[in-house]
């Protein structure tokens, strides 16, 4: 009976011995551990090797499990080594890993690079377009600057009325008309336009009045002229040339005080340059006035530029009442550019016995122009509408050369009239009064252009 107990307790120590074997041994073996998953050489039953490598030795067959056991962990200290190894695989992986965030610094570098070179050739681009901006503005402001230049400023005419108490006239006074450029044509008096302009004074014809030649004024005016007209001829019951001549030569240096006097509307809108300019008596007396001037120069004085004569009084013998010097006397030392009108139907100062014979007493040393509109007459250089024109053509009918025959008959040839003579006239003014007294570019070339309108012919000696 205690045998069997015994026998009883040995056989489940024995079962419970190969129950710990079971759970404790390694799963890698299979059918008496022939081969190990890491592909490790399968060890005999027979255990021919053992895991240290000692000779072979004759083991119960009941310790191969504890053998086997221990070359499975040399086995898996192998593994561990491999491990060691896929962990040295790894390091190496780590190490590419590092090459590659040095690439990927590099990369960063170049990154950098890239951005900054993109931002500096925007930052050239930018200035590119800055420069070539500035460049185009500068050329439109220039061409803007250019087109102001050639396009003249056209301004309003206003008017002003004086009396001269400090003429030859004393307290008479010498009473003018005086035509100017403004731009505040709504007040009165209008205030001059600022700048300062040239001065052109107009002598009148016999028996007429600065009314007789608007068109002249709205001419001339707006484009920058001031246009002084002296009234006391009109009120003479006689011609007196010479005193004519004071007059002109008074309000030309009268006009350079007003200029100059801080109590004057015309304070610093005067410019020095000058031009005489009339009609019959008066365009005769410009040649008497210019070379008045030309001989007895005062210092204060500036001697006009040019002279421009519309059918001018020549021949004092051939009016009457009249004296003084004779313009075509006076024309031989009248020493400055000009330009005579006149009409091929003039019968009261008829062209072969004035203007043609003032224009070939001047000086051959100037420039002078003669130009005859063939179909033009004495009257038709005034305004059509002019207070003078009606007896300028009564003239023209008891004027001992534009008559014949008893009754009176005009012995004119047919005429175009003063509305179609007065655009002739001032496509010719205005041209050679822009070239000399403000140097207008092309005006030349314009009043060259005007000489070839129909009805037109002259004669020129042009040493300039």
């Amino acid at each position: 009976m205690q045998t069997i107990r015994w026998i009883l307790i040995l056989g489940v120590m024995v079962a419970m011995l190969a129950l710990l074997t079971a759970c404790s041994g390694d799963d890698y073996f299979t059918d008496g551990d022939e081969s190990s998953p890491d592909g490790d050489t399968s060890t005999p039953d027979g255990d021919e090797d053992n895991a240290d490598g000692d000779a072979d030795t004759d083991v119960p067959d009941g310790d191969a499990d504890p053998i086997d056991h221990d070359y499975e962990i040399t086995d898996g200290d192998t593994d561990a080594t491999d491990g060691d190894a896929d962990a040295t695989d790894g390091d190496a992986d780590a190490t590419d890993g590092d090459a590659d965030t040095t690439d990927g610094d590099a990369d960063v570098a170049d990154g950098d690079n890239e951005p900054d070179a993109e931002i500096e050739a925007e930052i050239e681009t930018e200035e590119e377009l800055e420069a070539e901006a500035e460049v185009e503005t500068e050329v439109e402001d220039e061409a803007e600057l250019e087109a102001e230049a050639e396009t003249p400023i056209i301004y309003s005419i206003a008017s002003v009325t004086q009396t001269f108490t400090d003429s030859q006239y004393g307290q008479d006074g010498l009473p003018v008309q005086i035509h100017y450029p403004t731009t505040d044509a709504g007040r009165t008096p209008a205030l001059v336009a600022e700048g300062a302009f040239p001065v052109i004074v107009f002598g009148h014809g016999y028996q007429e009045s600065p009314e007789d030649y608007l068109y002249i004024r709205d001419a001339l005016v707006p484009l920058g002229y001031i246009l002084v007209f002296p009234e006391k001829l009109s009120s003479s019951a006689t011609i007196d040339v010479d005193a004519y001549t004071a007059d002109l030569r008074f309000l030309l240096n009268k006009m350079q005080t007003l200029g100059t006097d801080t109590n004057s509307a015309f304070y610093q809108h005067v410019l020095p340059t000058s031009a005489l300019m009339g009609h019959s008596t008066g365009a005769g007396t410009d040649f008497n006035t210019l070379a008045d001037m030309l001989s007895t120069r005062r210092s204060i004085e500036n001697i006009p530029l040019t002279v421009v004569s519309l059918a001018p009084l020549g021949n004092l013998d051939d009016a009457v009442p009249i004296s003084g010097v004779w313009p075509i006397t006076a024309a031989a030392t009248a020493e400055r550019p000009s330009l005579i009108i006149d009409g091929g139907e003039d019968c009261i100062t008829p062209p072969a016995m004035h203007s043609e014979a003032i224009y070939d007493a001047l000086p051959v040393s100037v420039r002078k122009y003669r130009v005859t509109i063939s179909e033009g007459d004495h009257c038709g250089f005034g305004d059509p509408s002019g207070p003078g024109m009606t007896n300028c053509e009564a003239g023209e009918y008891t004027y001992h050369h534009c008559y014949g025959g008893m009754p009176p008959v005009n012995s004119q040839g047919a005429t175009i009239g003063a509305a179609a003579q007065n655009p002739l006239v001032t496509n010719l003014v205005v041209p050679w009064i822009e070239h000399y007294l403000k140097n207008v570019p092309d005006a030349w070339t314009d009043f060259e252009s005007a000489l070839s309108a129909n009805g037109l012919a002259y004669e020129h000696s042009d040493p300039e």
